[in-house]
């Protein structure tokens, strides 16, 4: 979701006030590559219609390598504990893979004791 907002690091900062030590925060959002742009935008809202033209914004896109290094620098009391790539398979649906640099991925963050 936060490939939707302007400002991701205040939601993030907002979401983590609310965290109890040893709790947990969720997200899922898209890498900015290649294969997200052709499977989201050109795919997605352009030939198969699936969701509105203007939906994704590619510049909005965020890389799982930059949460976890904003994590890092800016929220030290937390920690990542799993990072999951998702794809979409035509005649499978979604997928999830190892692979968290590609596509869609899911993240666990756990604020530390």
């Amino acid at each position: 979701m936060l490939e939707h907002v302007d400002y991701p690091s205040q939601v993030l900062k907002s979401a983590l006030e609310h965290v109890k030590a040893g709790g947990y925060v969720f997200l899922s959002t898209i890498n900015r590559d290649f294969i997200s742009w052709f499977t989201t935008i050109f795919m997605g809202e352009h030939i198969l219609g699936i969701v509105p033209v203007g939906t994704h914004t590619y510049s909005k896109y965020i890389n799982q390598v930059e949460v976890s290094e904003w994590f890092q620098t800016n929220a030290s009391n937390f920690e990542v504990i799993s990072s999951k790539g998702c794809i979409y398979l035509p005649l499978k649906g979604w997928v999830f893979t190892d692979n968290s640099n590609v596509g869609n991925y899911f993240m666990a963050i756990r604020k530390k004791t």
